[in-house]
């Protein structure tokens, strides 16, 4: 079964193996791509323990897969901009 969700809470509820866990992330060319968090290598050397805190890990951005919005404050302009034309 494969399923994709934004709620973090799974991560932490040990329902997941971390080779059952997948990122994605787009690269600088706009393609996406994907990997699983068994597969990360930290800086450090070796790869990522059973144990690890995965949901704590992949919020402090470790992993990857971050979500970047870019310019908030442009994006909400060009929002308003386009309800003011619907209207």
């Amino acid at each position: 079964m494969i399923f994709a969700g934004n709620n973090t809470n799974l991560l932490g509820a040990k329902l997941l193996r971390r080779d059952q866990v997948w990122v994605t992330e787009k690269n600088n060319f706009g393609a996406t791509e994907l990997y699983a968090i068994a597969d990360y290598k930290p800086s450090t050397g070796g790869k990522a323990r059973n144990k690890e805190a995965i949901e704590q890990n992949y919020i402090d951005g470790k992993y990857g897969g971050v979500p970047f919005l870019g310019n908030l404050e442009n994006f909400l302009e060009r929002y308003s901009n386009e309800q003011e034309a619907t209207k």
